[in-house]
């Protein structure tokens, strides 16, 4: 079992925490990376249940509309492994909204066993919640489903109080007999062809609170949207670097790795390299750049003063694009930043001074500025551009940053590309879990 899941169980313990596994104890060995597991824990113990993931730098992710369900997240760097726990204080069920309330989370705690590390429902509670999870929630069951049903099949010792169980969440009609029957001929079709009838008997006497359950949830998930626009939980990240410091690379690789949804930008002037950029910008580099006949010297000189222009309403458009993923909940992950157009040595010209201060002047601050830094003859070796001189150079400008940007963050870029991926995954991480606590 994963070390850092082994942490959560043994602080629960120490803290008296009473919680259970709702189902999965048998697929934790095996739980893959960005796996979830599910918690059962007493609503009284929830804020202190609360205070121990996030000694364990867990982060809390606000999502409306799935009560009673709670959601944290942890960043093991170490192995760079995720984890998600689904906490829920009350077995609730439905499809997509859990409106259907039981009051099985009291027998769940009541009889709860220990396994292993960690605590799991008795035979009895467990099969019940997993029928009512594959019939009300999935509408199927699913191979692994079905495999652990059977495998309850036989360890259920209690016939009597499991027939209570049934017939108080399932029906009246149901007992034990029949449905251990049922199982053992694998009939899953007959089973979930009594979800409507399930339904009806699980929400006798509160129909009108199941619907305004639905309702509300409903509206909370729109306005979860709402919220996300109007004070955005993902965050905006300036990676920064010398040629050679690997900005791209990590750009790459985080958007294919970190956890939540992320999106890649790159901010230089390479039309090559662009991910997001306007349709103008290739045209105005190729006119400009040729060399220009008699014939073509007007085109060129017009192609010539366009090229700032279209800079600048690109870098504009660039950060709308940015904008747009932050409020849609993406990580941005900017490949370079106006950071990188300042002066280095020698005192630039107005006309280079006056452009600079507009880049400036339209970015926006992002929450997060990583400077992957090496000295000038690593970089060098690696891309063979420049010189060891002016890479340093450089390498010292970034450097100067430090004092009027609170939010970079230096970070050592001779490690290996998957050391600086896990160690930068692991500050981003950081400032989600500050932001996300602000939320």
């Amino acid at each position: 079992m994963h070390a850092l899941l082994l942490r959560v169980f043994e602080q629960l313990e120490q803290a008296d925490i009473r919680y259970c596994l709702i189902r999965g104890y048998e697929e934790l060995e095996q739980i893959e990376n960005g796996g979830d597991v599910d918690l059962l824990v007493e609503t009284s113990q929830l804020d202190r249940l609360r205070q121990i993931l996030a000694r364990l730098e867990f982060a809390r992710v606000p999502i409306w509309g799935h009560a009673p369900h709670h959601f944290f997240i942890a960043y093991d760097p170490g192995c760079d492994w995720w984890l998600k726990l689904d906490v829920v204080t009350t077995v609730s069920y439905g499809k997509p909204i859990y409106a259907i309330q039981t009051d099985l989370a009291a027998a769940c705690l009541e009889h709860r066993r220990r396994r292993g590390p960690t605590f799991v429902p008795a035979p009895e509670e467990e099969l019940v919640t997993l029928l009512l999870h594959c019939a009300l929630d999935k509408a199927a069951f699913a191979p692994a489903r079905s495999m652990r049903i059977a495998a309850l099949r036989q360890e259920v010792t209690d016939e009597r109080r499991l027939t209570q169980l049934l017939q108080i969440y399932w029906s009246p009609a149901m007992t034990w007999p029949k449905l251990a029957a049922s199982i053992d001929a694998r009939d899953w079709p007959r089973l979930l062809c009594e979800r409507a009838a399930v339904i009806a008997h699980a929400t006798r006497g509160q129909k009108l609170a199941t619907a305004v359950r639905h309702a509300r949830g409903r509206v909370l998930r729109k306005l979860d949207r709402i919220a996300g626009m109007l004070q955005p939980r993902a965050l905006t990240v300036a990676l920064l670097a010398p040629d050679g410091g690997g900005k791209t690379t990590l750009a790459n690789q985080l958007t294919r790795t970190f956890y939540l949804p992320s999106r890649y930008i790159y901010m230089g002037t390479n039309a090559a390299a662009s991910t997001v950029g306007l349709p103008t910008t290739r045209w105005i580099q190729s006119l400009s750049e040729r060399p220009p006949s008699a014939r073509q010297l007007p085109i060129w000189m017009l192609a010539r003063g366009l090229r700032f222009p279209n800079n600048l309403i690109e870098q504009w458009y660039r950060y709308g694009v940015g904008y747009y993923h932050l409020i849609r909940g993406r990580l941005v992950l900017f490949d370079r930043y106006v950071y990188d157009s300042q002066p280095v040595a020698e005192r630039p010209s107005l006309k280079t001074r006056i452009r600079r201060r507009l880049l400036s002047a339209a970015a926006p601050k992002p929450d997060l500025v990583v400077l992957l830094d090496a000295p000038g003859e690593v970089l060098y070796a690696r891309k063979g551009e420049h010189s060891p001189a002016a890479l340093e150079e450089q390498r010292q400008h970034y450097l100067g940053l430090r004092d009027r940007l609170p939010q970079m963050v230096v970070v050592d870029a001779t490690h290996d590309a998957e050391q600086v991926r896990r160690d930068v995954t692991s500050l981003i991480w950081r400032g989600y879990a500050r932001r996300l606590a602000g939320s």
